[in-house]
């Protein structure tokens, strides 16, 4: 077989490179251009002599050697090619700048923080209502009503002296009923048109407990069920660190509006549940009208013993 290469193998020049910088590079053998091919035209007799062909330009071509990966392509190629391969981005529909970003966060704190104050001060008022019928309140001291002023002796017109006996002293009122707002001594009855010796309930009846509130509130709470058809009285609760005090500082509520006697317990059931659905509905209204401290859903019943 014939030898074609025109020239030293390439490893021969690659190495003869790299111990002589001036060596000459390796060129890639050209391969010859094939003409196309053309009927040689018939020589014309003329009598002037045949024009010279115009020189044709010289076209660079671009060598690569064996040292070169890049395949005789620029940068630039390169970097437009890659470019065409990466996706389009796609278009979400949601721009926002920093501004707004940092803005919809410090509303955001905002509302939070509202939302957390607000619920602090309504929980903490309906706390403060719900457990102020769990605080006792301070016992009010009132003087004895047998208390009379002692007058000192004085000069008669007889000269004598008059005795203490003999001035008037005024006379003990007795009555079974009295305003709420005057004091009154423990162990009486909290009703609608006062306070009373007796209590108006009958042995052996069950009746509804309310529940226990302090005196202003269960005066409150009478006065409102009276206003709306039902019939409320307040027993006093008798507090042992109040032994020395003339008034009870809070009141246990029982409903008059219906009384059960033992042997028609089971038979009254549905009159019991209606009665307390009642309370119920007017101890609602009561709490959110007045701000009380009940709402009477938390009842039960109980027998009267005296």
């Amino acid at each position: 077989m014939t030898d074609r290469r025109s020239g030293p193998p390439l490893f021969d020049l690659m190495r003869d490179r790299g111990d002589r910088p001036d060596a000459p590079r390796p060129q890639q053998p050209q391969q010859p251009k094939q003409s196309s091919a053309q009927p040689n035209p018939q020589p014309v007799a003329s009598s002037q002599a045949p024009a010279k062909p115009a020189p044709q330009p010289v076209r660079a071509e671009t060598r690569q050697t064996a040292w070169d990966s890049t395949g005789g392509v620029s940068r630039a190629e390169r970097s437009a090619a890659a470019m065409l391969d990466e996706p389009a981005p796609r278009d979400t529909g949601i721009s926002l700048s920093t501004t707004k970003f940092y803005s919809l966060i410090a509303i955001a704190l905002v509302l939070i923080v509202g939302a957390w104050a607000g619920g602090y001060k309504i929980g903490f008022g309906d706390g403060k209502d719900s457990m102020s019928q769990f605080i006792q309140d301070e016992p009010v001291v009132t003087p004895p009503a047998n208390n009379q002023q002692v007058s000192e002796p004085t000069n008669s017109g007889s000269g004598g002296l008059e005795s203490p006996a003999s001035t008037q002293r005024p006379q003990p009122q007795n009555s079974n009923t009295s305003q709420p707002g005057n004091p009154q001594q423990s162990g009486t009855i909290m009703s609608p048109t006062g306070y009373r010796a007796q209590d108006p309930r009958t042995e052996g009846m069950n009746y509804l407990v309310l529940a226990t509130l302090p005196t202003e509130q269960a005066a409150d709470a009478i006065q409102f069920m009276q206003a709306n058809g039902l019939t409320v009285i307040g027993v006093p609760v008798l507090d042992s660190r109040a032994s020395s005090a003339n008034n009870p500082s809070r009141y246990t509520l029982y409903s008059l509006g219906l009384a059960i006697p033992g042997n028609r317990w089971s038979a009254m059931s549905d009159q019991r549940l209606e009665h307390q659905q009642v309370v119920a509905r007017l101890g609602a209204q009561w709490q959110r009208e007045r701000r009380g401290g009940s709402d009477f859903s938390q009842t039960n019943w109980e027998k009267y013993e005296p």
